[in-house]
């Protein structure tokens, strides 16, 4: 019974390891979150010794992928990654890269994997392999731009920063995955993409425009052969003020922001090196609360986050995303990012849940936006039609016509909005016009 092609939505987030709990699924039920991804299986914990298996540390991802599956509809994606010290070509950087003698093991313990879960009852035929692999290697604790770093060539002596050493194991990963699950799906390692090389930003960055010729060296090596499905990772900062946080992004804006502007700049490449028929996702994306922001555990930032869930998921879809994983459903996420610390749900859970309440099912009609106003039409599963509208940045509400036969307005969180005639104001948070 595999799971891929994934179910009708978006709405998808990352999982911790111990949190596949009831309680947790039962509100990624509630959240049509059908698409998970389970970031803990880690070649380094699971074979520390080589030819040896930890089955104490195993038993736990048996239990938390046995408890996904048991969940209608649920899509996991496990990403497989951690190079143990033994296998490692960069010493101490268990992110790096593989030595090349050890990639058969590599192969071995794939295998392993996949036959151990593909079937009942955990039913995994999703990998991703690797996270944020043209991050820089660099595991000197003196330096000032310490990384939790993977293949990126941090010495800039490799072409590509160091890709190539990124393509051996990629390649190594889905001929193995391939040969023991010929219908599975294999993703690219999600890349961070911490660089604009066209622009050269961010300022004064050691690795950049360098690291952000990654992706295109991942397939000037033949890379593009060796995956169906190409990730991202895009996240944004929340400063206390209410702005396009997405759009205004500093490294990204120039391309139309961390979402669609890094979106925009890997199909640019695609299109150079003619790889097609790949599907996309973005794969881990929140609002963060910014560094230097004394207090981040305020209404305010909550509502800035439930601003920003509706905003990514729409934009997303409306632009052929095939899905958006929020970080994370559990817990405290980074820089309080999670949609359930203390499996209490956040503002932003509770704006994903409604709008995939909306449209779970759905499709995407058109951009009906106007700005100073942004907006999509979506069919609902019901047939009616669902208008996402909002001010793209704070200012005057703008008056906004309402399609004929508007039945009903509503706030982000489901909350009836009142209107007379045939106009409604627009402002900053997203409201839903149903037709």
């Amino acid at each position: 019974m595999h799971k891929w092609p994934p179910p009708a939505g978006i709405w998808g987030a990352e999982i911790t390891r111990n949190g596949a709990t009831p309680q947790v699924l039962a509100y990624a039920q509630d959240a049509h979150i059908q698409r998970m991804r389970y970031n803990n299986m880690r070649w380094d914990r699971i074979e520390p010794t080589q030819g040896t298996y930890d089955e104490t540390y195993l038993a736990q991802i048996d239990a938390d992928l046995a408890n996904l599956a048991a969940v209608p509809g649920m899509q996991t994606t496990v990403v497989l990654f951690g190079t143990p010290l033994w296998a490692q070509a960069q010493p101490y950087s268990y992110c790096g890269p593989i030595r090349d003698e050890s990639l058969d093991e590599f192969a071995s313990f794939v295998t392993d994997m996949v036959n151990r879960y593909k079937n009942a009852p955990y039913f995994i035929n999703s990998w991703e392999i690797w996270n944020e692999p043209d991050a820089p290697t660099n595991v000197d604790p003196s330096s000032q731009y310490v990384e939790w770093g993977c293949f990126g060539d941090f010495t800039k002596t490799e072409p590509y920063f160091g890709a190539e050493r990124y393509v051996k194991v990629l390649k190594t990963a889905y001929t193995a995955i391939k040969a023991a699950d010929p219908d599975a799906e294999v993703v690219l390692g999600g890349l961070l993409l911490g660089c604009n090389p066209i622009h050269n930003l961010p300022p004064n960055d050691p690795w950049c425009p360098e690291a952000g010729t990654f992706f295109e060296g991942i397939l000037a090596y033949g890379g593009g052969q060796y995956f169906d499905t190409l990730a991202y990772h895009s996240y944004t900062a929340w400063n206390g003020i209410s702005t396009d946080w997405d759009l205004n992004h500093a490294v990204w804006q120039s391309f139309g922001g961390a979402t669609l502007g890094k979106l925009a700049f890997l199909q640019d490449i695609m299109s150079t090196y003619g790889i097609s028929g790949k599907r996309i996702i973005m794969n881990e994306g929140a609002l963060l609360c910014n560094e230097a922001q004394t207090n981040c555990l305020t209404e305010e930032r909550e509502q800035a986050q439930a601003v920003y869930a509706v905003r990514l998921y729409t934009r997303a879809w409306a632009h052929d995303i095939d899905a958006v994983y929020w970080y994370t459903l559990n817990g405290a996420g980074w820089r309080y990012g999670g949609l359930l610390p203390g499996n209490t749900p956040t503002l932003a859970y509770r704006a994903i849940q409604q709008m995939s309440q909306q449209l779970y099912g759905g499709t995407f009609i058109a951009d009906i936006s106007s700005p100073p106003v942004e907006g999509y039409r979506f069919k609902a599963a019901n047939g009616a039609l669902v208008d996402i509208v909002w001010r793209t940045e704070e200012g005057t509400p703008v008056t906004w016509v309402l399609p004929p036969n508007t039945t009903n307005v509503l706030d982000m969180f489901g909350e009836p909005l009142p209107y007379t005639g045939n106009t409604i104001d627009i402002a900053f948070a997203p409201l839903y016009i149903i037709h």
